[in-house]
Order: C-alpha cells, then structure tokens, then sequence
C-alpha cells in the first residue's frame, strides 16, 4: 500500500515519469513503449557525439542559409529542405564519420527489432531539422508517422539542444491505442506531414487533453515513440531560443 500510495504521490508531482527510465534496461524499455507508445531514456548517448552532430548541422545551415541570402539557385531537393530547415543524415559528417554512424546505438536497435519483430534498418526519410520561434517556424501539426511511410517503425527523436522549455520541444499523445486515425490534411499538398494531418479538436475529443506529453529534453536523452503514436510540435510565446534536433525513422529490414 505504501509502495503504490509512493508511485502514486511521485507520478502527481511529475507527470511523464511512468514513461521515463532513467537508465536503460531493454525488457522495461520495451514493455513500456508497448503499454504507453512513447518512452524517454535520460542520458543515453554521448555528449560529445550529440555536440559533434549539433556544431556541423550549424555550419551546414548556416552555409546554405548563406548561398540563398546569396541569390544562388538550389536544386528542388535542396529548396524543399530549405523551406523545411532539415538537412539529410548523411550530408552531416564530422570527424569522418556521418551522423548516423555518431548516434549509432546498439540499445536503440535491440528495441527496435523488439518493438517491429525483425531486424531494424534506418529509414531514408531521417533528417536534422531545426525548429526557429517566430512568425515563420515550421511547427509540424498532429499526425503519425506510419501513415506518412505506410510501414510499422519506431521513430527515435533526439534534441541537440535543450528543449521543451526556453526552445520548442514535442508534444506526444500518451495512449495504449496503436492504430492509425482519420486524417484532415488535404491528399494533394507538397509535404507528406501535411497530408497526414490529424486536428486537434479530433485528438482532444478521442484522448482528452490529460493524454498530451511535453517532455523536458536535454542532449543525450533520446524520446522513443511508435509510428501510431500521435505528436507534433511543441512551441509557446515564451519560447525564444531555437532547437536542433534529429529525427531516426528505424523500419523491418525487410515489410511483408
């Protein structure tokens, strides 16, 4: 009685902590992202790694924010990432290794191939991407990735910065439901996010608004959530300062 009157007394002062773990252990890990489809594990990777990924993201930002500033043409690719501030995993190298090869984690992919039942690969559609507070951010709205990549995955959203506080983080949907919902997006708009579109009145109606996550991210935390999991961006007025955050899709290395 005591024990559950403790849990009870800490889940009230700090709401998340159900779906926190503070050091990894792969049977909870997976148990716990099956009974809530999100999962933050605190400090899991390497500091020096995030801080790698986040200086060389800049620098690539920066020079193509500078060759646009400049009149050059971009190439669609690069227009649409552009207009998206994301950047390509495999275009971020420091050290000589890729981004990708930097965030590498063996815990990650075991809960993976737990989570999809076969072994995980990464997904093409894997970015950087910064998210600036102002009048043009590119907040994204409600929606589920599996419904943008029409296959079963496990997202891996990790910030390069502090987030969900002075810089926006994400607010996720807390539900032990895994199927895709009706979406509002128009089916012919250019960005797959935007088709995949949930409203918000839609998720408030179905989960109520005790289901919405905003979870406090430092570098080296890593939020695991589903690709059923509904989420979008977090931003308030009060947020000012800007988030750089990566964005691992792991998918079946092979669908059936």
């Amino acid at each position: 009685m005591l024990a559950y009157l403790h849990r009870f007394l800490r889940d009230m002062r700090h709401p998340g902590s159900r779906w926190t773990i503070e050091a990894f252990q792969i049977d909870l890990a997976a148990v716990k992202l099956r009974r809530y489809g999100v999962l933050k594990i605190r400090g899991l990777l390497d500091p020096g790694a995030i801080s790698a990924v986040g200086a060389a993201a800049c620098d690539l930002f920066s020079e193509r924010d500078a060759r646009v500033a400049a009149g050059e043409c971009l190439t669609a690719p690069e227009r649409q990432s552009h207009l998206r501030r994301t950047l390509a995993l495999d275009r971020i190298v420091a050290g000589g290794r890729t981004a990708a090869e930097l965030l590498d984690c063996p815990a990650i992919r075991a809960l993976a191939g737990l989570h999809l039942g076969k072994p995980p690969r990464l997904d093409p559609n894997s970015y950087v991407r910064a998210l600036i507070p102002g009048p043009h951010i590119q907040a994204l709205p409600f929606h589920q990735d599996q419904y943008i990549l029409q296959t079963p995955l496990l997202n891996v959203w990790i910030p390069l910065d502090e987030c969900g506080v002075h810089a926006p983080g994400l607010e996720v949907v807390v539900t032990d439901r895994h199927d895709l919902i009706a979406v509002a997006g128009l089916p012919d708009h250019a960005l797959p996010v935007e088709r995949a579109r949930i409203d918000e009145w839609l998720v408030l109606e179905m989960f109520g608004p005790g289901a919405l996550w905003r979870p406090n991210l430092s570098p080296g935390d890593v939020l695991v959530f589903a690709g059923t999991t509904i989420h979008r961006s977090h931003v308030t007025p009060g947020m000012t300062k800007p988030r750089l955050s990566v964005e691992l899709r792991l998918v079946p290395s092979v669908f059936l």
